[in-house]
């Protein structure tokens, strides 16, 4: 049983018909260079909708829409406890810039097997890959 506290982070998983936006972890940060889903820690008063596409815009500029909230799910790192919040949302405007983040950049369901992901994202990028093709 582990005694640190979960730190709740918005995923967001970000559609311009069927892209989907990546972004490369900043090398200082924990597991710098992963690829990820734009997102971040979701603050006092917000939830993980509104967190998601703040963090979003503040990594690359990008404007979206927050459309679903997707079951919250934990993962445990040796040194950290995060329970993980995706949220798909839809592209309104922008196109991605390296504000918080390095090399943001629209994959395809092909493309992002291409890109190493953190392990907390295996589950995800299972779920997300089983479903890609049947949303458009």
């Amino acid at each position: 049983m582990s005694l640190m506290t979960s730190i709740p982070i918005a995923l967001a998983l970000v559609w311009k018909g069927p892209l989907l936006l990546i972004a490369q972890r900043q090398k200082s940060a924990h597991l710098g260079e992963f690829w990820e889903f734009p997102g971040g820690r979701i603050e006092d008063g917000e939830n993980a909708k509104v967190a998601a596409v703040r963090e979003v815009h503040e990594e690359t500029g990008i404007r979206c829409t927050a459309l679903i909230l997707r079951p919250s799910f934990d993962f445990e790192y040796p040194d950290r406890k995060i329970v993980f919040y995706p949220v798909d949302c839809a592209w309104v405007s922008g196109e991605p810039q390296a504000f918080d983040c390095l090399e943001p950049r629209w994959v395809s369901e092909t493309e992002i097997a291409r890109y190493v992901f953190p392990p907390a994202n295996a589950a995800l990028l299972r779920e997300i890959g089983q479903r890609w093709s049947s949303k458009f």
